[in-house]
């Protein structure tokens, strides 16, 4: 109890006066977590609600685990709010697997309960093992320094805070507090299906690791915390960066290119990353070979062929610069709509040709310009404005080199 209010206070969870919703799953996470929380609210002064989900899954275990926590917060008088949701259908006509699926519909119904019932913050009963379990599986498929972080304990979705009291107390240890007040739940028998990558984690990868770090949890958690410090830190110097250097304007992003390459290499990462999160609205298109695809850009004052096509399937990407030593700029935005290659230079003997896949980008004098693969452009004329726009269909790419 004194750790749950001491994460409370240390993350600030809640305020005197609020009203918090618990997702009441009927497990013993969720039961431990409202239980603590009503033992708590006449001190902290908070008022307090429930929400259950039957996902529609498990049909008798799920009725039951509906009966279950419907009596006890009749008992304890806490209004509860449920819902059955239908997510094979779901499923089926959406093509998402069935924990995606599930989480999707699971926090929409918590918020739109939460807002019914005036409640500002929605409790997750997520435990320490669930942390440690998170990092592992984001390791293990793949994942930025930020998402070594894991579950945050406060979380901003829409208009709620998600809030995490309990993700510095084992599991072992709620099981214990629930059998010490009495407490009743019911096990998901779902956690024991192995076909479900985070049971695979916790079921067999984890006892395996433990053979030879039996203190494995405990270091997964103090990974976490640690990455939590560090990105906190990073992304407060990444926002003071981009609100000095970025101009920004309908769908248009530009900086000094030298004043990022002036960066250290993970801020550069960062700002651009702040930089796409504005323009790009399918923040999962944001990937680490798309940021490095403009970073590299910046870096060589043009772009490789293949960071050519790479920052062209992202969606964005431009080079703006002066020749001959002048300032560059990098400018990024969203996506034009249509293709083609143009010069202004009025010598050019190309003055508009359609990109068809002929044209390479290539290094000339540090500078850069567009080679065919049959006549190399003559020096004078790179002297000249060059753009690609590409369409909707790989995406968009513009680069300008300005005299």
């Amino acid at each position: 109890m004194d750790r749950v209010r001491e994460t409370a206070a240390m993350y600030k969870l809640w305020s005197p006066g609020d009203t918090i919703m618990t997702a009441l799953s009927g497990g013993p996470d969720s039961m431990a977590l409202l239980h603590m929380l009503q033992q708590l609210a006449g001190a902290e002064q908070l008022a307090l609600a429930a929400a259950h989900v039957n996902h529609g899954f498990r049909i008798e275990e799920s009725a039951r685990e509906a009966a279950l926590v419907t009596e006890w917060c009749a008992s304890i008088g806490i209004p509860l709010q449920t819902v059955v949701l239908n997510l094979p259908a779901y499923i089926e006509q959406t093509g998402m697997n069935a924990q995606a699926a599930a989480r999707e519909q699971r926090y929409a119904f918590l918020q739109e309960a939460a807002a019914a019932c005036g409640a500002g913050r929605i409790a997750l009963g997520h435990h320490a093992g669930d942390q440690a379990e998170t990092v592992l599986m984001r390791i293990i498929r793949g994942t930025s320094p930020g998402g070594l972080r894991g579950c945050r304990f406060p979380e901003r979705k829409k208009n709620v805070e998600l809030i995490r009291p309990l993700l510095r107390i084992n599991k072992s240890e709620l099981l214990a507090y629930c059998d010490y007040h009495n407490l009743p739940y019911s096990m998901d028998s779902s956690n024991f299906k192995r076909h479900y990558f985070r049971n695979k984690v916790r079921l067999d990868v984890i006892p395996y690791l433990e053979e030879l770090n039996p203190k494995l949890a405990e270091s997964l958690l103090r990974l976490s915390d640690m990455a939590r410090s560090d990105d906190d830190y990073m992304k407060r110097e990444a926002a003071v960066l981009f609100r000095e250097k970025v101009r920004l304007s309908a769908g248009k992003a530009v900086m000094d290119r030298y004043a990022l390459l002036e960066l250290h290499v993970a801020l550069q990462r960062r700002l651009i990353k702040l930089i796409l999160n504005y323009l790009i609205q399918e923040k999962d298109a944001i990937t680490y070979e798309r940021i490095e695809a403009v970073r590299e850009a910046a870096e060589q004052g043009s772009l490789s062929g293949e960071s050519l096509m790479q920052a062209a399937e992202s969606g964005f990407a431009s080079i703006m610069g002066c020749c001959y030593g002048g300032r560059a700029m990098i400018q990024i935005h969203q996506p034009p709509m249509s293709m083609s290659l143009q010069s202004k230079t009025a010598d050019c003997l190309l003055q508009r040709q359609e990109w068809n896949g002929s044209w390479t980008p290539c290094m000339f004098l540090g500078m850069i310009c567009l080679q065919d693969r049959l006549h190399d452009l003559r020096p004078g004329l790179t002297a000249g404005r060059w753009r690609i726009h590409s369409s909707s269909g790989i995406g968009g790419l513009e680069i300008v080199w300005r005299c």
